[in-house]
């Protein structure tokens, strides 16, 4: 899913929510024209609050705080009464939302992805122009053909796309239910990584599973700016990132170095989605030792965890030139 996708989503949450607010205070003016009594006690009622939280703030002398605690007492007294002698509805004070499960956040209780928002995934996935490229490219229009059986580096080429298609392939079909969540897929430029990538992101995205899909370069430069714009919608964009049940990073490597900015947040990502047993699939046109000279330890640690990371080394031609 592009983070178009996921924008559109929040947008819909955010509607839902505007909607659910603006309907419930409709409904509580609507019962205050019939109850204006209510209204007025509503409003003494607050004001008593205010006043004893200013006084309990200011530290006034102890009698002076028991009295507005007492007038409070009082009044809210005097509202319960009213409601409960005119049969008042108080359930106009709550919204009604159109999610009563999530109430329109697309979380549950426990954290976890609401049904609703699976089915509004459901209908988006495609409404972003660059998930066009998906019916391009996937599994359905792989062709082995393109790759030359011969390589002067040992394995053939196609023989090496067809093993990794196959894992791939398996790995969509048992996806979330695999051990080994991460994949490393490096290579020369044109050898098919990209393709790849896009096969999986289809491939998820058919079985409603929410993609995040985009490339190093673009992940850090939006991250950046909006760090230097505005921090919590930097931390919001981060949350996207780290929370997707799968995210794709194309080209690492290409990222561009802003001081510590660059690999303190490819670190957190990586490792906030290890924490959260969340799935990523990286490709790059970096060998492990071009890796090894550009990252930390840290980050190293992340992308080559036996435990969790499958990793490909693809060798031979670009294919784009034989074409």
């Amino acid at each position: 899913m592009s983070q178009d996708v996921y924008t559109l989503i929040q947008n819909k949450y955010s509607e839902l929510q505007k909607k659910a607010r603006l309907d419930c205070d409709e409904s509580i003016q609507r019962m205050y024209s019939l109850h204006p009594m209510l209204k007025q006690l509503t409003d003494s009622v607050s004001t008593a609050k205010s006043e004893l939280i200013k006084a309990t703030l200011k530290r006034r002398n102890q009698s002076e705080i028991d009295a507005l605690e007492n007038e409070l007492n009082r009044l809210t007294a005097l509202k319960n009464d009213y409601i409960a002698k005119n049969g008042v509805d108080m359930s106009v004070f709550t919204p009604i939302y159109h999610c009563s499960a999530c109430s329109d956040t697309g979380k549950l209780p426990d954290g976890t992805r609401c049904k609703c928002f699976n089915d509004y995934y459901a209908q988006y996935k495609y409404s972003s122009a660059d998930m066009s490229i998906l019916e391009k490219e996937n599994f359905s229009t792989f062709n082995l053909e393109v790759f030359p059986e011969t390589t002067p580096n040992g394995i053939p080429q196609r023989q090496q796309m067809e093993k990794i298609k196959n894992f791939l392939v398996k790995y969509c079909n048992e996806f979330p239910e695999i051990q080994k969540k991460n994949v490393l897929i490096s290579g020369l430029t044109g050898t098919g990584k990209t393709f790849l990538l896009n096969c999986v992101a289809r491939a998820l995205c058919d079985k409603n599973v929410p993609v995040i899909r985009l490339s190093a370069y673009k992940m850090i430069n939006e991250l950046f700016d909006r760090y230097i714009d505005d921090n919590s919608d930097f931390n919001a964009e981060l949350e996207k990132l780290c929370e997707t049940d799968m995210l794709i990073i194309d080209d690492l490597g290409t990222e561009l170095i802003k001081d510590n900015f660059t690999h303190n947040t490819l670190y957190y990502i990586l490792d906030r989605r290890c924490e959260l047993n969340k799935a990523v699939i990286i490709s790059t046109n970096l060998n492990v030792k071009q890796l090894e000279e550009k990252y930390s330890d840290r980050i190293m640690s992340r992308l080559f965890n036996s435990r969790t990371t499958t990793a490909f080394q693809l060798q031979g031609a670009d294919i784009r030139i034989r074409r």
